[in-house]
């Protein structure tokens, strides 16, 4: 309980000290911000964790000179690429895995810039996604799972995907907009209104786009693709209405809402609805 009132005094002094900067320093304040958002607490694995992953075929992948980390696990049916989520790794994918080698059909997971055993210091869904469409093209994946920010940036990376064979994409307690997550991460540590537009317009010159522009949703119009959503009523992280926006403004999606699995959706039902959807 002391660990946790001593974090959210942290993150409530560091929210107040950027908005003073922000007064006269706001290009400053919000590209510290970004940073903030940007660098993950944890994500990488530890020396216990290694066990499960050593019994892949591991392969270490680039992009612009970052080090994608992937583990291949074969099969005869095809390749299901995994994603994961914020400060997470290829580990979470453990019990899916299994499943999916039970019906003989292949997996490769990655982790993320900064996370896992990739390269990077920092994160980004845009690069996430150019490391998804690297990894899947170069496994032939023909579907994808992706957990929270992992589904969003594996939505992202469609745009990428050229003479792809990929036809089915699995959405895990994925955010909708972008603008969304910023806003949350904004209340999180109470910046000013002179600061979240600082971090806009900070956002708008890092990838050349505004925060709206970025939207899971604008990536779900290939006829080709079929996707299925799984999002908990009650997730605490990404709200279901994210879900439903998603399910209304993509092409050819199905959403499925569970109750009482929180946003890691790491169910056994889940996972059973996963091998499900790939397999039909």
């Amino acid at each position: 309980m002391a660990n946790k009132k001593t974090s959210t005094l942290l993150i409530k002094v560091i929210g107040q000290l950027l908005n003073v900067l922000a007064i006269f320093s706001p290009n400053r304040a919000a590209k510290i911000a970004v940073d903030i958002f940007s660098k993950p607490q944890k994500g990488k694995l530890s020396s216990d964790q290694n066990s499960f992953l050593s019994s892949a075929k591991i392969t270490i992948l680039n992009f612009q000179g970052t080090d994608i980390m992937t583990y291949y696990w074969p099969a005869a049916n095809g390749c299901v690429l995994l994603a994961h989520g914020w400060e997470s790794n290829s580990l979470r994918w453990e019990k899916l895995i299994a499943s999916l080698q039970e019906k003989n059909i292949g997996a490769v997971a990655l982790d993320a810039p900064a996370h896992g055993a990739s390269g990077g210091s920092s994160f980004q869904a845009v690069l996430y996604a150019n490391f998804i469409n690297v990894a899947a093209q170069h496994f032939q994946a023909d579907s994808m799972v992706g957990h929270s920010v992992g589904g969003m940036a594996c939505a992202f990376s469609t745009q990428y995907l050229k003479s792809s064979k990929m036809n089915k994409l699995i959405l895990l307690g994925a955010p909708n907009n972008f603008t969304g997550v910023l806003e949350r991460y904004s209340n999180l540590l109470g910046y000013s209104s002179r600061l979240r537009t600082a971090i806009n317009l900070e956002v708008f010159k890092r990838f050349g786009s505004p925060p709206e522009f970025f939207a899971t949703e604008k990536y779900l119009n290939n006829p080709e693709l079929s996707t299925l959503i799984i999002h908990d009523i009650n997730d605490k992280i990404i709200p279901f209405t994210d879900a439903e926006e998603i399910k209304t403004n993509g092409r050819n999606v199905k959403l499925i809402a569970t109750e009482g699995f929180g946003h890691g959706l790491k169910h056994p039902e889940v996972v059973s609805e996963i091998v499900n959807y790939i397999c039909n």
